[in-house]
């Protein structure tokens, strides 16, 4: 048996690794980007309201040997290690377990989105996605969508921060849609997993937009069938692929600072009320202009979890300067939704802070 096979075989996903890669059309090369991360680069044609997202999802190795042989020896990200390939349009893309669920999370972003805009979500509409070979030969998915003019809610607290009742009267507004957008999300069956400042545009009119779906999960399958993969350029064969659970990666998901304390200590992946704690963690974070904590690890998060008399919650409440009946509604809120927990938290009360913000 190949290395290649016996390595997907292992993971019970090697027919749905060779179906999914050979469902993908290949897209055209971009110039130059705007902005680039470690594994993702922006372009923007602002004429044509489009914003091209680009991910890496493998490296095209230097092989130290022959490259059809069963037992490959491949110089790979500097170190030499044993990895599995596979052939497509004649390049031989490494591919391991690390790298398919890569693959597999970028198009679950794809159907996220695109189950998110067809159900009055606010958020930015997918035209169409397929893979591309960048200059330097990396495999890479590609996703043309919507472009939003707009800045990260984490922007606007900083540039607007003021500690008066017309600041405050706005972050309510805005708060109340984020909360009701992602009561949205949740009732078709996603759950973001990445909740932060970053995450969440907003615009002159005070419209918002949430993004970035990229480690997203979405636990109503049956909400795939909403989605038009042919109409993204994308094989409909792809609905059953990743339906499957190919989260065989031991990880945590989301930023330590903004991270649900169960999930820290890895009892769970994610669920919806993972997210309701993001979200306590940004309203506190947009009432005062400032991390919840600085340069948080994961210790930070279990060291939470292991609060068991909510010291840090209740620190975080006295902090709050604001009108009595406000800091009550904001206090249950951070109370309920930071809650050790998970079934304490709720989307009313935090959905009542927004208003009480709004009353001041």
């Amino acid at each position: 048996m190949s290395l290649e096979k016996q390595l997907f075989e292992e993971n019970g996903i090697y027919q749905s690794a060779r179906s999914l890669l050979t469902s993908l059309p290949q897209l055209e090369s971009l110039g130059t980007p705007y902005f680039c991360s470690k594994f993702n680069c922006l372009y923007l044609d602002a004429k044509n309201n489009i914003m091209t997202k680009i991910g890496v999802i493998s490296k095209i190795p230097r092989f130290k040997n022959d490259p059809g042989s069963d037992s490959i020896e491949l110089e790979y990200l500097g170190t030499q290690e044993r990895k599995s390939y596979l052939n497509i349009n004649d390049r031989h893309v490494v591919f391991n377990k690390y790298s398919l669920n890569h693959l597999w999370q970028y198009l679950t972003e794809i159907a996220a989105h695109d189950i998110a805009s067809k159900n009055g979500v606010a958020t930015v509409n997918l035209h169409r996605s397929g893979f591309i070979f960048d200059e330097e030969d990396n495999f890479c998915i590609k996703r043309e969508m919507q472009y939003f003019d707009g800045i990260t809610v984490g922007e606007f607290s900083r540039h607007f921060y003021k500690t008066t009742k017309r600041y405050l009267r706005c972050l309510g507004q805005v708060f109340e849609k984020i909360v009701t957008n992602f009561k949205k999300i949740h009732d078709l069956g996603i759950i973001h997993r990445d909740i932060n400042q970053k995450n969440i545009l907003i615009n002159h009119d005070r419209e918002i937009v949430i993004i970035d779906f990229g480690i997203s999960k979405i636990i109503d399958k049956d909400k795939l069938e909403q989605v038009k993969f042919e109409k993204l350029g994308l094989d409909k064969n792809l609905k059953e692929i990743i339906s499957q659970d190919l989260e065989f990666t031991d990880t945590t998901y989301g930023g330590y600072g903004r991270m649900a304390p169960e999930i820290a200590k890895m009892e769970t992946t994610g669920t919806k009320k993972s997210d309701l704690f993001s979200l306590g963690i940004m309203l506190y974070e947009l009432l005062l202009n400032k991390d919840a904590f600085e340069k948080p690890k994961l210790q930070t998060m279990l060291n939470f979890r292991n609060s068991t008399r909510f010291n840090l919650i209740y620190d975080f409440v006295d902090r709050l300067t604001l009108p009595r009946a406000a800091k009550r509604a904001v206090g249950n809120s951070l109370l309920s939704s930071l809650n050790l927990d998970p079934q304490r938290r709720n989307y009313s009360d935090l959905h009542d802070a927004a208003l009480a913000l709004q009353r001041i």
